[in-house]
């Protein structure tokens, strides 16, 4: 009996809080402060923000659709997840899915997953996934380790620092404020962002990428019909910057003082227009395009930019 009375805590923290649907719930279980929080829901509005108590809070109203919920806290982690029923042909017209809201600790190691999700998530600083097919993320003050990933969906962020990664494939990607290593890739979207990252990779197909950086050490971006603008206050030491673009237009900004080598290679149709020098494209001797090759002030970063058939620019600040 007294073995019996030293599991039942353990029983209680691991299994408890399993319900029906439909219901508003407010619930509270003790968590570790850098630990795993997991949380599953299929349908609906999941806002996820960070705090400073050794809690998982939840309240809002669970998907009327579903079968149950379970809120449990296995260790070194707290799981969220909401059973939907899987062949149920009134899922997709019955309700508009959960409204939750979570407070977790802000050093907690986020991972979150949906189906028709619109998530928003604020104020962490361990690791942040989130994972969505039909659904757009907010995402707000967050750092360390950040992937951010929907189908047909935008993101939009702020502030976030660390190694980041957002993808979209039917949406835009909306970034400010962003510093550290960053990876940004759409299909059909546009791609925005008034950033500190210090290295960033780009890719695109059939959008408008217009992006602003401070100060850069490596830039990529690869496109394919894709409107290009981009700008950059001040280029780091022995910086890289590389472009490749097919059927589309590239303008790049760069300091008047700009320190660089430049090599510009234009292929199949477009043109280039070098407003940083007095130096101009050549034609090849056989077939179509324009090359630009130069060194203005020492040559101490690296600039290349491939093209087919696109026009490239070249402009002071």
């Amino acid at each position: 009996m007294k073995q019996l009375i030293k599991l039942l805590p353990l029983a209680l923290s691991i299994f408890c809080y399993q319900s029906w649907a439909g219901e508003k719930i407010d619930l509270n279980l003790e968590a570790t402060p850098d630990g795993r929080v997991t949380i599953d829901n299929m349908r609906g509005k999941i806002t996820i923000i960070g705090w400073d108590k050794n809690l998982v809070h939840v309240k809002g109203e669970i998907d009327d659709s579903a079968k149950s919920y379970e809120f449990r806290n296995t260790g070194n982690r707290i799981m969220f997840e909401v059973e939907m029923p899987r062949f149920d042909r009134q899922i997709d017209g019955g309700g508009e899915g959960s409204d939750l809201v979570f407070y977790i600790p802000k050093a907690s190691r986020l991972d979150a997953e949906g189906v028709q999700v619109n998530f928003t998530v604020s104020g962490l600083s361990g690791s942040t996934d989130i994972d969505t097919i039909n659904g757009n993320i907010v995402a707000k003050n967050l750092s360390q380790e950040i992937e951010l990933r929907t189908i047909n969906g935008s993101i939009d962020s702020e502030n976030l620092s660390g190694e980041i990664e957002m993808t979209t494939v039917n949406g835009s990607i909306s970034d400010s404020h962003s510093e550290g290593v960053m990876e940004l890739t759409t299909v059909n979207g546009p791609i925005s962002s008034v950033s500190s990252a210090s290295e960033v990779e780009i890719e695109s197909v059939n959008s408008v990428i217009d992006v602003n950086f401070t100060t850069i050490q490596k830039l990529n971006i690869r496109s394919a019909n894709a409107r290009i603008k981009v700008g950059i206050t001040e280029l780091a030491q022995r910086s890289h910057i590389n472009v490749d673009s097919v059927s589309g237009q590239v303008e790049l900004s760069l300091p008047t003082n700009v320190s660089a080598d430049f090599s510009v290679q234009n292929h199949a149709g477009g043109g280039i227009s070098n407003s940083l020098s007095a130096d101009k494209p050549h034609r090849p001797k056989y077939g179509p395009g324009r090359s630009l090759d130069m060194s203005l002030n020492g040559g101490n970063a690296e600039v290349s930019i491939t093209t087919v058939n696109a026009k490239v620019s070249l402009k002071p600040n």
